[in-house]
């Protein structure tokens, strides 16, 4: 991926967790189970956060946790009907996530 210029890699894995690559790592990331209330929205909360984490000057691996934050708010509390995804509720997620990396 770096050869053709690409500097960050985003590949979700639906309830198998993120693979991250940028520079010369490659990491996966998994976090606990998620009752799904409905997925939609989840990728576009996903990647919005992350864009919006990384143009606040966080680092790849900052922002991945952000970005699953806010689609598990998203999936877990349907905010794409109520609404309300707020950056509290992504912080209070990110606390019970869970997560586990694996470096690859």
């Amino acid at each position: 991926y770096r050869d053709l210029g690409i500097e960050e890699v985003l590949i979700s894995l639906a309830e198998d967790g993120v693979l991250l690559a940028y520079e010369d790592k490659k990491i996966w990331y998994k976090h606990r189970q998620i009752d799904v209330k409905n997925a939609t929205g989840g990728g576009d909360s996903f990647l919005g956060a992350y864009l919006v984490e990384r143009l606040n000057g966080k680092n790849p691996q900052e922002a991945i946790y952000s970005a699953m934050a806010a689609a598990v708010v998203t999936i877990e509390k349907d905010v794409v009907y109520s609404r309300q995804l707020t950056r509290e509720l992504i912080e209070e997620t990110k606390k019970i996530l869970e997560v586990k990396e694996f470096i690859l």
